[in-house]
């Protein structure tokens, strides 16, 4: 998944001059008198906005330097706290991160300081913190917000309160596509394709839109329309797991499996989490018949989410190819025990009994696969699951 970008200002490269100071703040320039040198030092003001000037700058590692001198000769407050947050988020130390924000939210109820800690809560994965912490007033000061609240909600699977909220902000002056976009992408996954369209129209220039717009000529069997727009999608965000795993469906139906699993190993990769995305990459290097692959991609997905049944039918083929019989049999009666729907486990359960030589426990299983609709152009367990990952990865 793609990093939602949280409130940076400006970035502009500062100018020489204010580099030169900004390091004299920390280390204390020789060219100064010593005096000079200690006025700096116990300037909170200078000190502060420097700071702030080498967040702008992406300078991360100066402007935690600075407010460490800071609060070297006073506690932060809260301005500086949450600058802290912003830099310690912008490097990723997302739980430094939250310590910083959870004090400055402590003692200031302030919309800017609640966006950039739902913001840290929703990268970690925690979605219902972050939709606590969205509440109107943020909505309402912070417009980058509405995005987050709308991504946070739909990664929960509350759709219907995403689409509320991005009916209502649609017309933003400033965030308007992007909300299109993303409304169209959580109407599409409420199989609401119809009023989807409506919104991609508007929101054609963006990621979000070009992402919807493929699953929409996806979902009408327009394959190179669909690889079109996703690969339109990916130039305007590469990090878009989202529209990732649209190019590898694509590739999939042209039956390109070498370049398709590229593209779902990408995107299990940018997920991370998402058990599903890491088992339709497994599927696909199994297509390919590349076992290794697929072992080591059906292994992370049983890591990631031990009671996904498909995780583990999947370990079931794949021991079977490598001879490991007593091995499949465990994986695939788990995989069973998990969901009886579980089409690769009912696919080796099936393989099982025929090389046990019980033909009529295997023809059973195969009439049980047989009857599991797979869709009206062939889909087949890897497009199946694929399709499965798409509705549930949020845009990104």
């Amino acid at each position: 998944m793609s990093a939602l970008k949280p409130i940076r200002g400006n970035s502009l490269r500062p100018r020489p001059v204010l580099m030169k100071t900004r390091l004299a703040t920390i280390h204390g320039p020789a060219h100064l008198s010593s005096q000079a040198g200690t006025d700096l030092l116990e300037s909170g003001q200078l000190i502060s906005r420097t700071a702030l000037e080498a967040y702008q700058s992406r300078d991360y590692e100066v402007c935690d330097a600075l407010l460490a001198r800071y609060e070297a000769q006073c506690p932060l407050p809260m301005e500086l706290l949450t600058l802290r947050g912003q830099s310690l988020i912008a490097q990723g130390r997302l739980d430094e991160a939250i310590e910083a924000l959870e004090i400055a939210h402590a003692n200031s109820h302030d919309p800017q300081v609640n966006y950039h800690l739902a913001y840290a809560h929703e990268q970690l994965g925690c979605h219902e913190q972050a939709v606590v912490l969205i509440d109107d007033e943020t909505l309402r000061d912070v417009p980058e917000a509405i995005i987050l609240k709308m991504r946070a909600l739909h990664r929960l699977g509350r759709l219907d309160e995403s689409i509320e909220l991005g009916m209502r902000s649609q017309a933003h002056v400033t965030h308007g596509k992007d909300v299109c976009g993303l409304l169209a992408n959580v109407l599409i996954d409420a199989g609401r394709c119809g009023e989807a369209r409506r919104f991609v129209e508007r929101a054609h220039e963006t990621a979000d839109g070009c992402t919807a717009g493929g699953l929409l000529a996806l979902d009408a069997l327009d394959r190179r329309l669909a690889l079109t727009l996703f690969r339109r999608a990916l130039s305007l965000d590469p990090q878009s797991s989202r529209a990732r795993l649209g190019e590898g469906l694509c590739l999939l139906g042209f039956e390109n499996h070498a370049a398709a699993a590229l593209c779902f190993d990408h995107a299990a990769t940018l997920l991370d989490r998402h058990a599903g995305a890491w088992v339709v990459a497994a599927w696909v290097h199994l297509l390919n018949l590349d076992i290794a692959q697929a072992r080591a991609r059906f292994e992370r997905g049983c890591h990631v989410d031990r009671g996904f049944a498909e995780a583990h039918g999947g370990l079931a083929l794949v021991c079977l190819y490598e001879g490991n019989i007593d091995e499949a049999g465990v994986h695939a009666e788990q995989s069973i025990r998990l969901s009886r729907d579980c089409l690769s486990g009912t696919l080796a359960l099936s393989l099982l009994f025929f090389l046990a030589g019980d033909f009529s426990a295997a023809q059973q299983a195969r009439q049980s696969i047989a009857c599991h609709p797979l869709g009206r152009d062939g889909l087949s367990i890897a497009k199946g699951l694929a399709r499965r990952a798409m509705r549930h990865t949020s845009p990104s």
